[in-house]
């Protein structure tokens, strides 16, 4: 015996099959406007969450549109990283994301643009440009008694195009930094997790502490950084920043942090257990 998928009832002579149901022509309906589908024509209607809709009463009422051109999000679509957003294939290629946030600038939103670093309407009347502003950000992210092997932070205009360095210091045969350099055009508070990061390599190489791979050491490093981002009270900033370290697209970096984060999972020093195992399911 044949059962409507709909009603539950016996189906006699003819029926409609959707998606190797079978159903009543009657109960064939689109879950929008309850109006009956086009019968025997399965790709005539979209199924979204287990329902299925006209083309055009999906297209309406249920599909999403793109956050830069409103056009209906049908087929392949792109989801921007933290915000969520959704973009066409067009505008998926073509937006500004915001290198300390990575939030997609919209239409008619403010920006500004220093050396090809974008800084959104969020992060631009944050942005530092000059080299005292860095110096203060890193002196107050930095343990006060820690202070004394710690260089001065240059800002550069770029690290070449193409390029994911942030920050980059340089250790002469002792271990000592002699310079740091890094990217300007970036929000307070993405520099200091980057310097967060990059004092964590200081103290490290000064003490002779540092792991024994390249890979361990940028891990570690990217645990503080997380940590000093954990601490904030601009919550959203300081997440959507994390994100972006979490999904570091340089496989060093993210496995690094992966490795570091179970083996915090396991003997807290930097970041509580409950938090570290939260970091670990986003990576």
């Amino acid at each position: 015996m044949i059962t409507c998928a709909k009603c539950c009832a016996e189906v006699t002579g003819k029926y409609t099959i959707v998606d190797n149901n079978a159903y009543h022509n009657t109960c064939v309906t689109c879950d929008h406007c309850k109006k009956p589908l086009l019968l025997g024509n399965a790709s005539s209607h979209n199924v979204h969450d287990g329902k299925k809709y006209h083309q055009t009463c999906f297209r309406e009422a249920i599909a999403e549109r793109c956050a830069m051109c409103n056009v209906h999000l049908l087929d392949t679509y792109y989801v921007t990283p933290y915000w969520k957003p959704k973009l066409c294939e067009t505008h998926s290629a073509s937006h500004k994301e915001c290198n300390s946030c990575s939030w997609r600038v919209q239409p008619g939103e403010s920006y500004a643009v220093w050396n090809d670093i974008v800084a959104c309407k969020r992060c631009s009347p944050n942005a530092v440009y000059d080299d005292a502003t860095v110096n203060a950000i890193y002196d107050g992210v930095v343990d006060p008694d820690e202070k004394k092997p710690r260089p001065r932070v240059t800002l550069v205009p770029t690290y070449g195009e193409g390029s994911t360095t942030l920050a980059e210091t340089t250790f002469d045969s002792n271990g000592r930094a002699t310079k740091m350099t890094a990217q300007g055009g970036l929000s307070r508070m993405a520099f200091a997790a980057i310097m967060a990061h990059e004092h964590n390599h200081v103290v490290m190489r000064a003490r002779k502490t540092q792991p024994n791979t390249l890979q361990e050491e940028e891990g570690q490093c990217e645990l503080h950084a997380c940590a000093y981002l954990l601490c904030q009270t601009k919550a959203e900033e300081a997440m959507a920043i994390m994100h972006r370290i979490l999904h570091n697209p340089v496989n060093m970096y993210r496995e690094g942090l992966r490795d570091a984060l179970c083996s915090e999972c396991k003997n807290p020093t930097v970041i509580s257990s409950d938090l570290t195992q939260i970091l670990l399911d986003l990576v």
